[in-house]
């Protein structure tokens, strides 16, 4: 059931993250966010009181995303025995299950600005994900590793 919705979800939000994807790039860069239609028109690719909504929905879709993989790591850790993880394996579930979480609370962050900050802080809903996730991604795997290196977690079969 939840590859089902994972895979619903992802085939969901690809049009719609490509193109925000496009649209903050071209932003960030300098690029033209300007389109030519037929007929010789010039219009915006969005206009900017779209983009809170535009940083709504992206973030929205992230979030579910992020609990997904959470639920389908915490699954995979209540089927251990079935499973038959060793040690670290069910360690290495457990920090998937850590990074999903923080995945999750970049993407609430940002949907929180989206929804209150309005078309002035639009587009901060974006730069958030850099800002939030570069910095809590270094430090919890730098705190795992040392972690698993104090457990004396190794793969079994030297890899």
């Amino acid at each position: 059931m939840l590859n089902a919705i994972l895979l619903f979800m992802v085939l969901f939000y690809v049009y719609p993250l490509k193109f925000l994807f496009s649209y903050l790039v071209n932003v960030w860069t300098g690029v033209s966010t300007l389109v030519h239609l037929p007929g010789g028109a010039v219009e915006r690719m969005i206009e900017p009181e779209q983009l809170p909504a535009l940083m709504a929905i992206f973030s929205g879709g992230y979030l579910a995303v992020a609990c997904v993989f959470m639920l389908l790591f915490r699954r995979a850790l209540s089927k251990r025995k079935e499973l038959e993880l060793d040690a670290l394996e069910v360690f290495e579930t457990r920090v998937s299950i850590g990074a999903s979480m923080i995945n999750g609370a970049a993407a609430a962050i940002s949907l929180v600005i989206a929804l209150v900050g309005g078309a002035r802080y639009g587009g901060a809903a974006g730069v958030i994900y850099p800002i939030v996730l570069g910095p809590a991604f270094t430090v919890y795997y730098s705190v795992m590793g040392r972690r698993k290196r104090k457990l004396g977690l190794t793969a079994a079969r030297g890899v």
